[in-house]
């Protein structure tokens, strides 16, 4: 398997405002850092280097977009080979966790699942997702992936995050009575991501990408706040143990902007970078693939600090899953739009 990234003669951004550059990083002018005045670099001391001393794939003009911006899109990041194995992985991994649930009684720790009032099932996200994705990890670590986080945040990144959100409705399914039931489940209130990366530790330096399996457009897309990971912002819980990332409305600026990537395209966007997400109500799923990359942390927790015991909950509930067997499938002929695959592959 092979992909190419485009480089910045290949393909041009997404014109989304033409902010001239000013001073990136937190709130009120503090060191991109974050509010403890730690170097740009993170926790581990690493010393930032700017956009112009960094080689890769993006632009200056592009660096500059997102600096002022705090988010980019970039159409056709891979090709159309990788793009049908994540599609693929995406499937294979909903019937991982939903018939892992419905075999041992209880929700996988992956799975952020939940019943409508319909019994619609609602597959929200599935996390981490690099341990048991093949491409979904390659994609990740690819270098070219890997100068372009270094090029808009001048550390070098480690995965700290990866998920799936699906935005994805299913028949209603036997055996899952233990899921909570909500009305709209596919939601996401203002809010930026920091405020949850906070509380284990992770500086505003930390940065997200954005991978469109699908297009986004009428299938609840983001909706982004121009700017405002330059702006001071208050949080609905100021406290870090909250655990919430929620923004108050009020301290935000009027400008929204609804992102319309199609499948194949990447948004890379500021963990400070305000946003929130409509309902999908085109009965068709919206699968982004989200990379989260953070700096290194001196004592090498950045990689595991917030999704490590996840992963390892989860590999032993898939383990206990297949020494009860493991062959219950959901379908028997998958649809390429709403349907899964088989687990082959997975076990």
């Amino acid at each position: 398997m092979s992909w190419r990234l485009l480089s910045a003669a290949d393909a041009a951004p997404v014109p989304y405002g033409t902010r001239s550059l000013s001073a990136a990083g937190g709130p009120s002018g503090e060191a991109a850092g974050g509010p403890s005045g730690e170097a740009a670099g993170g926790p581990s001391g690493e010393a930032a280097e700017s956009a112009s001393e960094v080689a890769g794939p993006l632009s200056e003009a592009e660096v500059q977009s997102f600096a002022a911006d705090g988010y980019l899109v970039r159409r056709d990041f891979f090709t159309p080979e990788v793009h049908r194995e994540l599609l693929a992985g995406a499937d294979r991994l909903i019937e991982l966790v939903v018939d892992s649930s419905v075999v041992l009684g209880r929700r996988n720790p992956r799975g952020d699942l939940l019943l409508d009032a319909s019994g619609e099932l609602v597959i929200r996200r599935i996390s981490p997702v690099v341990d048991v994705l093949p491409v979904a990890a390659a994609l990740a670590a690819d270098p070219m992936m890997l100068a372009a986080v270094r090029q808009l945040t001048g550390h070098s990144g480690t995965l700290m995050e990866s998920k799936l959100n699906y935005k994805q409705r299913l028949p209603p399914v036997e055996g899952l009575p233990f899921l909570p039931t909500r009305a709209s489940g596919d939601t996401w209130p203002l809010h930026h991501d920091w405020g949850y990366y906070r509380q284990q530790g992770y500086p505003p330096s930390t940065i997200s990408v954005a991978v469109s399996l699908d297009d986004t457009e009428n299938r609840g897309p983001m909706t982004v706040v121009p700017g405002s990971h330059r702006e001071p912002t208050r949080l609905v819980g100021r406290d870090p143990d909250s655990g919430s990332g929620r923004v108050e409305e009020s301290s935000v600026g009027p400008l929204r902007r609804k992102i319309h990537a199609p499948a194949r395209s990447v948004l890379f966007f500021h963990s400070l970078l305000v946003h929130s997400s409509s309902p999908n109500e085109s009965g068709l799923p919206r699968r982004i693939l989200h990379l989260t990359y953070a700096p290194p942390f001196a004592d090498g927790t950045a990689a595991t600090r917030r999704n490590g015991r996840w992963q390892e909950a989860a590999a032993r509930f898939e383990r206990r899953y297949r020494e009860m067997g493991g062959t219950r499938s959901l379908t028997s002929s998958p649809k390429p739009e709403h349907g899964v695959s088989t687990l082959e592959g997975f076990r």
